[in-house]
């Protein structure tokens, strides 16, 4: 005969393998996921993996105002790659929910089905988030540079400031391809709004100034001024060259931590006149040279030309 401890434990044994089976009963009656179901899933999964990842994040970052913007190409891949996997759901798992025991990302099944069968929208609408924080981004570092026009010295009007479809195309030439890679078209200049308004404001505040600033360009050296009005026709075609000098007297030298030269520069400004614009308009610009051995600097580095803010300024 079993001692009583022994029967106890059959018992306990007994009751533990009914409550398992009547558990898996009662999940399978009431359609909920097993183990089976979630490991054939992830199997089926497994060549697709990459491409929901960036459904994944497109999902993830769509509301973030400062998530980097996925490229077109990763966008139009992966909702491609993915529509494999969409038939394979429509087959065999079309209502699968979310197993109660997940607790791991890995099997919640019926969210990984869900991102899968939403991917067009959730596509649409990152893209449409990301350009609208983007702009909000550009707008609020307008605002910025309004407010520290002083520290700047007035150095802080984008170049195309008075060309708003120049300044738009700097945005729509990223975003064209990024919306077209969900089927969908740019859209329409309204958009920019918020964005126009913090041009319009810091435009309106450097116009203000433009009388602040002194000509301090003084000193001359003629490679580099020749340079500056070469690089002028395509920095603004449009311009009328006022006049053009160095704001360094000599050359100033790049050194390594070892005191070796790596190369030199000399920085100069330009001051032109823009069409239907009452101040004239000052540049900074670089003539850079990289250092080669033995005493001796190349014609020019690539690194020369332009900054990209310009400031208002008076035309005397």
């Amino acid at each position: 005969m079993l001692q009583f401890k022994e029967s106890i434990s059959i018992y306990r044994l007994l009751g533990a393998a009914i409550l398992t089976i009547s558990m898996a009963a009662i999940a399978s009656a009431q359609g909920l996921v097993n183990y089976e179901t979630v490991k054939a899933f992830k199997k089926d999964a497994a060549p697709y993996i990459e491409a929901i990842s960036w459904i994944s994040t497109m999902y993830d970052d769509m509301d973030k105002d400062y998530a980097p913007v996925m490229d077109a190409g990763t966008i139009k891949k992966s909702l491609a790659d993915v529509s494999g996997f969409a038939a394979i759901i429509k087959q065999k798992y079309a209502s699968v929910e979310d197993p109660p025991w997940a607790h791991n990302w890995e099997d919640k099944i019926g969210s990984w089905r869900k991102l899968v069968e939403g991917r067009e929208e959730i596509a649409k609408k990152y893209i449409a988030n990301r350009l609208v924080a983007v702009l909000k981004k550009k707008a609020e570092q307008m605002d910025k540079d309004r407010m520290n026009l002083a520290s700047s010295l007035g150095f802080a009007l984008p170049v195309g400031f008075d060309d708003r479809e120049l300044l738009h195309s700097t945005v729509s030439k990223e975003f064209t391809p990024i919306f077209a890679a969900a089927g969908l078209s740019m859209p329409d200049a309204s958009i920019f709004a918020a964005f126009d308004k913090s041009v319009d404001a810091l435009v309106s505040e450097a116009r203000k100034h433009a009388a602040d600033w002194k000509w301090d360009a003084t000193a001359r050296n003629a490679t580099a001024e020749a340079k500056a009005r070469q690089w002028m026709k395509t920095f603004d075609p449009k311009a009328e060259i006022i006049k053009i000098g160095m704001t360094d007297a000599a050359w100033k030298v790049n050194r390594n931590s070892l005191g070796i030269p790596t190369g030199r520069y000399m920085r100069g400004m330009i001051l032109y006149r823009k069409p239907g614009l009452g101040e004239c308009v000052a540049a900074k610009f670089s003539f850079e040279q990289s250092y080669t051995g033995g005493g001796a600097y190349n014609a020019m580095a690539s690194t020369s030309g332009f900054t990209y803010l310009v400031r208002m300024q008076s035309c005397k």
